[in-house]
This record gives structure tokens, C-alpha cells and sequence, in this order.
């Protein structure tokens, strides 16, 4: 092999080895307002940053970093600790990953966060921004609770808009002035297994009477 064959084959280990880890950051529990300074920051400090929307492990209630073993630069923790600590995520546990989720085990950090000020998931109201669908109801409809805190509900001959929020578990309210709308449910978990495995349900139980909202309980489901 020549010398400058030799030369090239150097450089491409040590550029490789000295590559910016990247980042990735879920988005499943945050709005477009808490995303876009975290990843403005971090992009500045020399990360390439990649949003996803994928669900938190079963072992995450909080907001977490999990890192790749394989992790480069030995700076890179501290670096994205103090980053979100300038955006007030400063409590964050931090975690090595040393099996599943594919997704970091090469040069790379997984950020699962909460936004600011929540710290626990049981405890963020975006743990129930889901679509959900009714159970045995005959005007079938649908609730989709969206992360901007509105909602739309759907069936076959009606559709509402408004907001919804958690006022105190374990109660969910929609609510609107136009058309005037003040509905609760009851919110509760619970496991449920089939052939395939386990899956975790929520199930919203109607508390209110309205002419606009069928009194239909609501399920969300995700499989673990």
C-alpha cells in the first residue's frame, strides 16, 4: 500500500473517530416551543440533531438521556447536561444504554425529555395527547387530544373543536365557549393482554351529560 494510500486511510479513521455525536431528540412530550430552543443550542455546539417521535421505554418516567456505549467524545455528556440545564431541564437522569433500542448504540444520545417544570410523566398532561376511539358505541366516535391542548371529536354526524386540560387527576376536561362545551371524563389505566403480548390501555369514562357528546367510553391503546 502506498504512502498516500496509508495517509488517506489515517484521516478517515481519525475523522471518523472525532465525528460530532449525534442527538436524538424526542419530541413525543413536547410542544414546537420547547423543541426549538434545545435543538438550536445544541446544533450550535457542533451536534447533529435529529427529531423523532418514538415512545419512551417502559423504565423512563422522566426526563432522561440515555447514551450509546460506543459514545466518541468524552466531553459530550457534560456538554448536553449543561445545555439543558441553560433551558431549564436541570434535573436529568442519565442513563448508559447497554441494550435495546437500536437507535444508540452507535456515536449517539437518546433524549427523552418532560417539558420544563414537569417531573415526572404520570404528572404531564401530554401523557394523554392521543387519539382515542370509542368502545361499542353506536355513533363510533373518535376524540383526538392534540399536544397544543386542542382537541377535535368526531362522529358520524358531529364534529366539536376546542381545548381540553387535566385540571386534577384523575379527571380530563374539554371545554370550549363556541359552541359552549364543559365535559369531563374519568381517566384510568390498565393492562390488558392478548396473543400477542401485553398493551397498555387508557380509558376515558364519560362523567358529564351532553347533547353534543355521546356518553361513550373512549380507549387509547399501545402495545409494549
Amino acid at each position: 500500500m502506498s504512502v498516500k494510500w496509508i495517509f488517506l486511510l489515517i484521516t478517515l479513521l481519525l475523522s471518523a473517530c472525532s465525528s460530532a455525536p449525534s442527538i436524538y431528540l424526542n419530541e413525543r412530550y413536547l410542544t414546537e416551543t420547547d423543541i426549538k430552543p434545545v435543538r438550536t443550542m445544541l446544533s450550535e455546539q457542533g451536534f447533529s440533531v435529529e427529531v423523532v417521535d418514538i415512545p419512551f421505554p417502559n423504565n423512563v418516567n422522566a426526563s432522561t438521556l440515555m447514551y450509546s456505549p460506543l459514545l466518541s467524545a468524552e466531553k459530550t455528556l457534560d456538554t448536553v447536561l449543561k445545555t439543558l440545564e441553560q433551558e431549564g431541564y436541570s434535573s436529568v437522569t442519565v442513563i448508559p444504554l447497554k441494550q435495546g433500542n437500536h437507535l444508540y448504540k452507535q456515536n449517539s444520545v437518546g433524549l427523552y425529555l418532560l417539558p420544563p417544570g414537569i417531573k415526572s410523566l404520570a404528572a404531564s398532561d401530554q401523557n394523554y395527547a392521543h387519539q382515542y376511539h370509542s368502545e361499542s358505541c353506536p355513533s363510533e366516535p373518535s376524540l383526538t387530544l392534540k399536544r397544543d391542548k386542542t382537541f377535535i371529536y368526531e362522529s358520524k354526524d358531529n364534529q366539536l373543536v376546542g381545548r381540553w386540560e387535566v385540571p386534577d387527576m384523575p379527571y380530563l376536561r374539554l371545554y370550549s365557549k363556541q359552541p359552549y362545551i364543559n365535559f369531563y371524563y374519568r381517566i384510568s389505566n390498565e393492562t390488558r393482554s392478548d396473543k400477542l403480548g401485553d398493551v397498555d390501555i387508557v380509558t376515558l369514562t364519560p362523567m358529564s351529560d351532553s347533547s353534543d357528546i355521546a356518553a361513550c367510553r373512549m380507549v387509547y391503546g399501545v402495545r409494549r
